[in-house]
Formats: C-alpha cells, structure tokens, sequence
C-alpha cells in the first residue's frame, strides 16, 4: 500500500509545489511509483508538467466524488491536475447534503488506487480550508517547508495545530513527517538563526537538509520540469536529492 504524503503550510511562496515536483521526478527515477494531486486553484504542479486543457481534474473528482484522474507524466510518474473550480471548493461543498463527509472526499477518491503507488504526494494551497483538510485526512505524513523567516516561522504554528487537530478528529495515524527550510542561505544570520530555532523547538522533526537558493529552482516550471530533470547538477537538485534520502530513510525506520 502506498505511503500518501500531504505537503502543507500556511504561506505561500514556501516552495510546496516544488517540493511536489522535485520529489515525485526524484521517486520515479528511483523506480518508485509516483501520483502527484494537485489540490491549488493555482494549478502550478499541473502546468509544470502538463499542458492545457486537462481532460479530467480534482475538481471534478471532489465535485463527483469519483474518479481521480491519473495522467501519465513520464516513466513512473503519474498526475491528477488542477482547474480553477477549486477556488468554488468550499462553497460548493457547503451545502447540508454535500457537506457530509467532505474531509474525507481525497480519503476516499485514493482508497480504490493507492496499491497502484509506492507513492501519492499531494500538493495543498496556502490557504488553511477544504483542500488543505482533505490533504491532510488522506495522509499517512504530512511534509512542511518553510522559508527563513518570521513569516513563515507564523504559518508552521498554525500548520502543526491544524495537523493536530486533524489527528484527534479525523485522521489518528496522521504523522509530520518533518520541517525544512526553503530558500536558505547560510551567509544570512536571520537564516542560520532560524534553523537554529527549528531544531530546539522541534527536535527530530526539523529535518537535516536545507533546500538553498538557487536560481534553477526558478527556471525549472518554465521548461515544464521538475528541478532534477533541468538541472541535475544544480543546487537545488542536490538538496532535493538528498531531501528525498532523508525521508525515505525517516519512513524506513518509522517502519520498524
């Protein structure tokens, strides 16, 4: 049974998608399995490897309640994309009827599919509402970067409560699979500061490996890839790489 890993916090700009991207290109090439869902109005984990318009999306699977479409990106990797309707998400489902069981509508749509995946990575907007929820009920762990900032360093608190209550109420095996900084760079104070602070506050779950600036980061989406399959040398692909061992080797011994 794959492993459902939900990527959330409570900022945007903190690198979820790329995160999405790079580990889902990394895990395929390791001959993993890989479904990316893109849960963001945005569409930007879509666009990174798919062009418009899509056939099916997880819009219209929530609105359905069936079928999660599974779009082949390349060997091994496989996306359910986005569409604008996700920004209805919440009004839509508000409703008596619609609204029951609305949490678990991602829960139950990867029920019928998540044997197919060693895999299922879900990438979640900024905003705290129904997406981010169902993400996070579908989980088995769930992955938070952030960036070097005090900004940032606000939207984790309310990320971990919403991971919490998640838990209690409707998710009890839901874990944090681990913190991480985006964007760093060790010549800055303020970044060193709070990595630093990471780690007291969070102890093991404030993972090793720091994604640093690099500019192939940026580049990457506007050739439709992930940041390895640009630039495989580069910075980010490195920290991306060894990202990705960290957290196969945290699920390995969690295994245990």
């Amino acid at each position: 049974m794959g492993k459902i890993i939900a990527i959330a916090c409570h900022k945007g700009g903190v690198g979820k998608t790329t995160t999405a991207a790079a580990l889902g290109g990394i895990l395929a090439a390791k001959r993993r399995r890989v479904l990316l869902v893109d849960l963001d109005a945005q569409k930007n984990l879509s666009t990174t490897f798919l062009e418009e318009p899509y056939e099916r999306t997880t819009a219209e699977a929530f609105a359905q309640r069936r079928d999660l479409p599974e779009v082949p990106v390349r060997k091994n990797l496989f996306l359910a994309p986005a569409s604008d309707d996700l920004c209805n998400l919440d009004a839509a489902l508000s409703g008596a009827k619609a609204s029951l069981g609305k949490e678990r509508i991602l829960a139950d749509l990867v029920a019928d599919i998540r044997d197919r995946y060693d895999f299922i990575i879900v990438d979640s907007p900024a905003q705290l509402g129904l997406a981010t929820a169902n993400a996070l009920v579908a989980a088995d762990m769930v992955l938070i970067p952030i960036n070097a900032d005090a900004y940032s360093m606000g939207g984790l608190g309310q990320i971990m409560e919403l991971v919490s209550s998640a838990k209690a109420y409707y998710n009890s095996g839901l874990d944090v699979l681990g913190v991480f900084l985006t964007r760093y760079n060790g010549r800055r104070i303020v970044d060193r500061k709070v990595r630093c602070s990471l780690a007291e506050k969070y102890g093991d779950l404030a993972l090793r490996t720091a994604i640093r600036e690099n500019s192939a980061i940026v580049q990457a989406p506007l050739c439709r890839m992930d940041i390895t399959a640009y630039e495989a040398d580069s910075n980010g692909a490195k920290d991306y790489a060894a990202l990705c061992d960290e957290i196969l080797t945290i699920i390995k011994k969690r295994r245990k």
